[in-house]
This record gives structure tokens, sequence and C-alpha cells, in this order.
């Protein structure tokens, strides 16, 4: 089997990023930030409590990364309305 390449390597890294942020969504809208783990977190995502920690720093990493990514998305959304001809 050959090694991976650094780009299928980060295609894995950004897959499981995603995977993780998007099982801490889940589980922060369902049960809460504070009845949230990181172990429930990392459970919901299918990886270890390690891998998640080399992802963020923490639950609190997490929520910033969530709160991050959808203000990226508000500011895109922003930019594609400044794009659209007023009549």
């Amino acid at each position: 089997m050959m090694p991976r390449t650094a780009q299928q390597n980060e295609s894995r890294r950004a897959a499981t990023r995603g995977k993780i942020l998007d099982a801490a969504l889940v589980l922060f809208a369902r049960d809460g930030y504070a009845d949230t783990t990181v172990r429930h977190i990392a459970r919901r995502a299918g990886v270890a409590t390690g891998l998640l920690y080399s992802h963020f720093k923490g639950k609190e990493g997490l929520l910033r990364a969530l709160f991050d990514e959808s203000m990226s998305q508000v500011r895109l959304s922003f930019t594609m309305a400044e794009s659209v001809p007023r009549e």
C-alpha cells in the first residue's frame, strides 16, 4: 500500500474536523452546552477523544469554531446579497 499524499492527509483531517463540528452542533443544540461533554462529542463523531483534542482545545474551542464558521457563512451571505442587482 502506498503512503497517503499530503493532500489526502489534509482531506482526511478536514473530514474528521467536520464530523467533530457536526457532532458538537447536534449535541449542543439537543443537550445544551453545559450537559455536553467532550467524550459525548467524540463518541457521536466516531473518533477517539484524543483525536478531538488534536483538532480543538476542548469544548470551548469547539464552540468558538462553530461560532467562527457560522459568522463566515453570514458574511458570505451578505457578500452574495451585495452582488444582486437592485431594481
